[in-house]
C-alpha cells in the first residue's frame, strides 16, 4: 500500500482508468440533475470548472451549493493529460483544483462555470470531508 493518502494521486489513478473522451470529476457528496451533461456541451477550447470565488460574477459563493462547486471539473481527457493531471505534490486538502485550472488556462483553454441549478451538495458535517487528511 501507499505510505500516506494523497488525494491528487487517487484522482490521477482514476483518470488513467477512464476510456471516454470527456472526464467529469466531482465529489461523492455532489448531486447532479439528469440534464446536467446535456447542459454542459464542449467546444474545442473549453472546460468546465467550479470556482466559489467567481460564481455569478461575485467574489464569494451565494450559498452552500455554490461553495461546494469548487473542485468539480469537466474536461476533455486529452486536455487533462496534456497538463499531466493533478499535481501529486499537493498532498493537503484543497488547492489541487485551483492548480489544475490554472494549468488548463495556461494552455489557452477557456473555463466555463457549471450551471448551478443542475448541481446540489448533499449536506454533511465538514469533519467527514477532512477526517482522513
Amino acid at each position: 500500500g501507499e505510505p500516506e493518502w494523497v488525494l491528487s494521486r487517487a484522482y490521477n489513478l482514476a483518470a488513467r482508468f477512464t476510456t471516454r473522451s470527456n472526464m467529469l470529476k466531482l465529489d461523492c457528496d455532489t448531486l447532479l440533475r439528469p440534464e446536467f451533461l446535456d447542459a454542459h456541451r464542449f467546444s474545442p477550447s473549453i472546460f468546465y470548472a467550479g470556482d466559489w470565488r467567481a460564481v455569478n460574477g461575485t467574489t464569494l459563493a451565494l450559498d452552500d451549493d455554490e461553495l461546494h462547486l469548487n473542485g468539480m471539473l469537466y474536461v476533455r481527457r486529452s486536455d487533462f493529460f496534456a497538463v499531466n493531471g493533478y499535481d501529486e505534490r499537493i498532498s493537503t486538502y484543497g488547492w489541487d483544483d485551483t492548480d489544475i485550472v490554472r494549468r488548463l488556462l495556461a494552455r489557452n483553454l477557456l473555463s466555463r462555470p457549471f450551471e448551478r441549478t443542475l448541481v446540489r451538495h448533499a449536506p454533511h458535517p465538514s469533519s467527514l470531508r477532512t477526517s482522513r487528511q
